[in-house]
């Protein structure tokens, strides 16, 4: 399982492993990319798209969204909540995870198409800041996970290469049918798992497909 995260800033970091190294003087974290053979190079504006939607957390309940716990006494709930820009909502994940555990939402999606997509992006937020799980089901019904860092109470942009995304090595669906490429032109799901014990919050913007060049 791969893990990531992106700081908010000008610089958009390749796909790698990430590793948040808080400094004493200052108030925020700086995430180191991984060697992977390549440098992480500015975005500039005239290389950057309008991106699409892919969730804006909206309107979402009614069997598209719910709370999956261990039987350990883990617990979560799930509401919406302001999100990072005016008039924008986020997902609040509210959780209490037992040492061994998890516990988080799964959402399910619709005409949710990646199949051209590099990635997907969105601000996030999380007290106490700590490591969250991804996971997304693919047409196949395979499901794929990756770890991300979210290293600040305040706003901050993760991207998610799918690249980094890796066959879920503890669950799978019955009806998943295992052996073929991943297929990502129907994503049937877009779940996120609390990684830190403890209790605590996370906040999830809405979701932006990066699409491939």
């Amino acid at each position: 399982m791969k893990t990531l995260g992106r700081q908010l800033s000008t610089k958009r970091l390749s796909l790698a492993t990430l590793a948040c190294m808080c400094l004493p003087a200052l108030s925020s974290c700086i995430l180191q990319p991984r060697e992977s053979g390549g440098a992480a190079t500015p975005a500039s504006a005239d290389t950057k798209k309008k991106a699409k939607v892919a969730e804006r957390w909206q309107a979402v309940g009614g069997g598209m969204l719910g709370v999956a716990a261990d039987t350990k006494g883990s617990k979560g709930t799930w509401a919406l909540d302001d999100g990072p820009k005016p008039g924008q909502r986020a997902l609040l994940i509210e959780y209490d995870l037992k040492p061994g555990g998890f516990v988080g939402t799964w959402h399910t999606t619709t005409n949710l198409n990646l199949a051209k997509a590099d990635g997907l992006r969105f601000m996030a937020k999380a007290d106490p800041p700590g490591m969250v799980m991804m996971s997304m089901t693919d047409a196949n019904e395979v499901s794929y996970v990756t770890n991300f860092q979210i290293p600040s109470k305040e706003w901050t942009e993760i991207i998610v290469p799918l690249a980094v995304m890796d066959k879920n090595p503890n669950y799978q669906r019955p009806q998943a049918k295992q052996g073929n490429p991943v297929d990502w032109s129907r994503t049937t799901s877009l779940s996120f798992d609390a990684r830190t014990d403890g209790q605590g919050k996370i906040w999830i913007g809405p979701v932006y497909i990066d699409e491939a060049h």
